[in-house]
Parts: C-alpha cells; sequence; structure tokens
C-alpha cells in the first residue's frame, strides 16, 4: 500500500534523504527555498508497513505550476525533474507508477488543482551520466514525447582549450574588457538591481517579458546559485551579468543578460568562461548549458550561443502528459507542428 504527502517542514528529512541518494547534483532537488515555494507539486511517495510505519520510497520533482493562454492551459514544470525511485524499491517501479497515475496524477492534480499538462524531461545529471531510467522517471505511462539534447562543457581539462579558434579569441577579448572594470561576486543586495536593470534592457532588445524581481531574489537567497557581474570601472553601470547554479559534480547556466558594450567585447562569453572555470576549480565535472534543440525565434541565436560554448551533447527526450482533453488537444497540436 502507498501514500504520498507534498513537501514540508515535517517529512523534509524524508525528502532529503532521498534525493541525496537519487539527485545528488539536482540543483531544485536540493534547494530547500525552491521546494517550500513549490511544496504542492513536490511529492514523497511512501510504502505503508504495518501499523503507523511509513518508509520514503519515491519522490516527484518539479518546478511548480505556470500558466499559458491568458491562465486557460495550466501545466506542471517537471523538466530536469520527473518520478524518482529509490534503489531498493526499483522493481515495484511499475505499481508505484499505476498508484501514480490513479492517486497523484487524476485525483490530485487534475481534480483539486485543474492541471491540463505535464512537462517531463530528466533531470540534467542523468542525461550526462546516462542514466537509462527515463521510462520510471517520466510519471506517465503515455505522453508525446519530441527529440532533444543537453549541451554541456566537460571540465577535465581547462574549457578555453575546447573552444574553436573564434571562440577563444572573442574569450580572451571579453577577458581583457573585464579587467578594465569590476567584477562582482560577493553577495550583495544592489547585485540584484543591477541584473534587475540589465534584464529589463534584455527584455525590450528582444521583445520579451522580462523576470520578476521575485525570480532572481529566490536565486539569490538560495545556496545553490553563484552571481557575476561586470560593472563599468568609471561610471558604475552594469555591462554583464551571468547566474549559475552548482550542485554536487555538475554546474548549470541559468541565466545571463548584458548591454550592447558587453556584444562588442565578448563580456557575455567572458564571463561564462570565467564560471566554468570558477565551477571545475569547487570540484565540477560537467558545466550544462541547456537544450540543444530550441530553434525558433529569438531562441535560435541562443542555441547557437551555446553550441558554440559547449564541447558535448546528450540526448534526451522532451515529454508532454496530456491529463485533461483540453491538455490533449494541446499536445496532439504541438506534436503535428513539432514533427
Amino acid at each position: 500500500m502507498f501514500t504520498f504527502a507534498p513537501y514540508s517542514i515535517l517529512n523534509k528529512d524524508d525528502w532529503f534523504y532521498l534525493a541525496n541518494e537519487l539527485l545528488i547534483s539536482n540543483t531544485i532537488a536540493l534547494d530547500e527555498l525552491h521546494l517550500t515555494n513549490n511544496s504542492v507539486f513536490n511529492i514523497i511517495i511512501y510504502s505503508e508497513k504495518g501499523l503507523n510505519k511509513k518508509i520514503p520510497i519515491g519522490i516527484f520533482l518539479s518546478s511548480g505550476i505556470y500558466t499559458k493562454f491568458n491562465g486557460f492551459l495550466k501545466v506542471i514544470n517537471a523538466n530536469s525533474g520527473g518520478l524518482y525511485i529509490t534503489k531498493k524499491y526499483r522493481d515495484n517501479s511499475w505499481e508505484i507508477k499505476k498508484y501514480f497515475q490513479k492517486e497523484l496524477i487524476e485525483n490530485y492534480f487534475c481534480k483539486i488543482f485543474k492541471v491540463d499538462v505535464i512537462e517531463f524531461m530528466q533531470s540534467t545529471s542523468c542525461v550526462i551520466d546516462g542514466s537509462r531510467e527515463e521510462y520510471i522517471a517520466n510519471p506517465s505511462f503515455r505522453s508525446f514525447s519530441l527529440n532533444n539534447s543537453i549541451l554541456y562543457m566537460d571540465l577535465s581539462a581547462d574549457p578555453i582549450d575546447k573552444f574553436n579558434v573564434n571562440s577563444r579569441y572573442q574569450i580572451k577579448k571579453g577577458l581583457k574588457h573585464i579587467q578594465d572594470n569590476i567584477i562582482l561576486e560577493k553577495r550583495d543586495k544592489t547585485c540584484i538591481d543591477y541584473i534587475v536593470s540589465l534584464d529589463q534592457y534584455k527584455a525590450v532588445k528582444l521583445g520579451i517579458k522580462p523576470f520578476s524581481r521575485d525570480y532572481f531574489e529566490g536565486l539569490f537567497y538560495s545556496n545553490h546559485y553563484n552571481f557575476l557581474v561586470c560593472m563599468d570601472e568609471k561610471n558604475l553601470y552594469p555591462i554583464s551579468c551571468v547566474i549559475y547554479s552548482v550542485t554536487g559534480s555538475i554546474a548549470e547556466f541559468i541565466y545571463m543578460a548584458g548591454i550592447n558594450e558587453a556584444r562588442k567585447y565578448y563580456v557575455n562569453k567572458a564571463l561564462l568562461y570565467m564560471a566554468m572555470s570558477k565551477a571545475k576549480a569547487v570540484g565540477c565535472d560537467y558545466f550544462a548549458l541547456g537544450v540543444g534543440y530550441i530553434e525558433k525565434g529569438n531562441m535560435k541565436d541562443v542555441t547557437t550561443y551555446k553550441r558554440s560554448m559547449s564541447s558535448d551533447e546528450a540526448s534526451c527526450n522532451m515529454h508532454r502528459i496530456p491529463v485533461s482533453l483540453f491538455g490533449q488537444a494541446y499536445c496532439a497540436l504541438l506534436f503535428l507542428i513539432n514533427r
């Protein structure tokens, strides 16, 4: 018999017991602030063993819920998340997934939160390390899937040796420009002001919606994220910033923004190279840059940029799981458009 409970201060020891076994290099799985902010969509599964005896056997990891079409479509974001089952109970994965489908998806996510779709892509660490447990981690038996990949830099040597000649030239030019200015990496609330300013500039430049200040504050107050901000030495305005996470053996690119000066002098590339070097210095084996098959609109340039800063690519799948009629229509349409 199985039961479940959302993450809370009462069961966080159970969560971290499993996360430290299964997802030791996953930032969101080990970030208490993230888990608290998205507690109802991060679930612990228990096996009932007699009177008042519960054994934690699995977790469902997600980044909460977001909406599309002015709130009409509700999506659970389980990218870099999913369903993870402790090794001792891996042989029971079929029964656990059946329980998850009925009690979590149908009776919890759908009935209580009116969810339409669950998006799932396996944890970055599992993709890079070549884990073959994607079927188990997929929280449903059926899904629409699209081929995808994770771009990353192997940190076994100095990353600059793995770039092509053009990228090495650009990084060295960017580093020289940085040396003539100021680098902020010490935690200071003024960093948030600078990053918000750069994000607003980026949003206008790309015609996209800026992030909220709360988003950056959430990263700032977590222990898993690091900030690099390049400031103009004379006038003290921000030129460029990079945010990256470090968890276990994997660092991940989170965010970047810069003004025209950063683009002209390749400061963005130089800051990202600095982040890779710092991640290597603290023992990381890989620096993940993000998914590799986003080739639409402004994202095409983003993908091209990330490819120029990566040394390797690992295949994975992006799954969309419809859990309502509206969700089925949405997923079917996306599948036909993208196949």
